[in-house]
């Protein structure tokens, strides 16, 4: 991570600008000097720390909002941010604080030499580990340590990281989903492709493309069978569900890149006007935001319980006998569905509950594992069902079941899913493994481009003069 060159003018400014707001305007010398917990109290946690990954973010938001320059900090703290990022060198931060808040003292500790950090997994002192690196520890301001100890940082973090995981775990369902497909419950290609550009929902249209390449284009079976019809539903469900599910990710995305750009601090120097302003501490734009991710987790879930459910009645017909085998698989999917089903419940929005927001932003990452254990067993149960696959076959679905069978452990039998096997699949789910492996470009986070879209169904016909209006319109 590098900032723009022009940030230090903007930051010197700001610096500039509080010193010549202080220097004639004399009581508000103490700004900063807020009542409450010190730092030593915020710091005094122990437990479980946050993953680096997850804090390395943190210090990340952190740095961009500071560097914007309307926070009072000097150059010097920012660039020791940036430098501290680029040597790996992260404050330690538990898991189980009770406010964003004090985490954030962390950053504050690391700065100063007072708190731990960590580097390359390992966790010691500080101002240990700044020595080591060839720095002393700072002498910060109480704007500074306002400017520290403020902000949407750690929230959106966490909202960031459930984001990035559901996109993960998503292009792993529409592969799943495929994978099912070819196991003979039915294929997504026989949606007629214009049925989704008529429902004129961008996600749903990308779905559709991307299953089609996914899956070669076969007629649905025209078998009578009620139950393989009702199988074959399922799969093709996934078009319309997984497009929705999409929709919502990208608008919690544009709601999150903008939350990213933002100065949230408690206090704001407005150096333009020579202004010193106490800030809004309210992040329901975040909380809205988590709500709709977890919906779309819960949703994919859910989708993938069903296309489980399909592969089983399926299994159950061709050998009777296994029913016991084929239905453990769906009675794991049904209790890791339910699980999400109760943490999707919509957090009450209220911008100062910092309880509330907190809990609300956290359960992405849980829910987005979970929803990563049910597409893992859709993944098990339908390559089981598929035939074996040639060496020489480079078909995109080839290319994962072949890859399945190379890195996951075998199963116990026809149907079953042991715990190495699930753990290992959830893995491959959640590291994007899966997604990566048919070699395509699945539909992501960023839309696709508009010359990319097939939205255009060819010219109206001359009489369809309400059809141009619409179009013109």
């Amino acid at each position: 991570l590098k900032l723009d060159p022009v940030s230090r003018a903007d930051v010197e400014a700001g610096s500039a600008g509080l010193d010549a707001i202080l220097a004639h305007d004399e009581p508000r010398r103490t700004t900063g000097n807020d009542e409450g917990p010190t730092v030593a109290d915020l710091m005094n946690k122990s437990g479980e720390y946050l993953p680096a990954p997850l804090v390395r973010l943190v210090v990340a938001l952190k740095l961009a909002s500071l560097a914007q320059g309307m926070s009072g900090a000097r150059w010097e703290l920012v660039q020791a941010l940036e430098t501290c990022l680029a040597q790996d060198l992260l404050p330690a931060m538990p898991s189980q604080s009770d406010s964003h808040r004090f985490a954030l003292a962390h950053i504050f500790g690391l700065l100063t030499g007072a708190g731990e950090a960590e580097s390359g997994g390992v966790r010691g002192p500080a101002s240990k580990a700044l020595r080591k690196a060839g720095y002393r520890p700072l002498t910060l301001s109480a704007t500074e340590k306002t400017a520290i100890l403020s902000g949407a940082q750690v929230g959106t973090a966490y909202a960031l990281a459930g984001l990035f995981e559901a996109e993960r775990v998503f292009q792993s369902g529409l592969v799943a989903s495929a994978i099912s497909a070819q196991a003979g419950v039915g294929a997504p290609a026989s949606i007629h492709p214009r049925i989704p550009i008529l429902h004129r929902h961008p996600g749903e249209i990308e779905v559709a493309a991307a299953l089609r390449m996914l899956v070669p284009t076969t007629e649905a079976s025209a078998a009578p069978d009620r139950t393989l019809q009702l199988a074959s539903a399922d799969v093709r469900r996934a078009q319309p569900g997984m497009g929705a599910c999409l929709d919502l990710l990208r608008q919690a995305g544009e709601t999150l890149q903008r939350e990213t750009n933002a100065v949230t601090e408690q206090r704001l120097v407005i150096w333009q006007t020579e202004e010193i302003v106490d800030s809004v501490a309210d992040v329901s734009s975040v909380a809205l935001a988590a709500n709709l991710i977890a919906i779309a987790l819960r949703e994919i879930g859910a989708l993938s319980e069903r296309r489980i459910l399909a592969l089983n009645g399926r299994a159950g017909r061709s050998k009777a006998g296994e029913n016991g085998a084929a239905t453990a698989p769906s009675n794991m999917a049904a209790a890791f569905v339910a699980e999400n089903r109760e943490r999707a419940c919509a957090v009450r929005v209220k911008g100062d509950d910092a309880t509330a927001n907190r809990d609300g932003v956290r359960r992405l990452l849980p829910m987005a594992g979970t929803a990563a254990l049910v597409i893992a067993i859709e993944i098990l149960a339908a390559q089981a069902s598929n035939a074996e696959v040639a060496d020489d076959a480079i078909g995109p679905l080839d290319k994962v079941l072949r890859f399945i069978r190379e890195t996951v452990p075998p199963s116990g039998g026809k149907g079953q899913v042991t715990a190495a096997g699930l753990a290992t699949a959830a893995d491959l789910v959640r590291s994007g493994a899966i997604a990566a492996a048919p070699d395509l470009a699945l539909p992501s986070l960023l839309p696709a481009p508009r010359e990319a879209a097939p939205f255009d169904l060819g010219r109206a016909p001359s009489g369809n003069k309400a059809a141009t209006r619409i179009s013109s319109a």
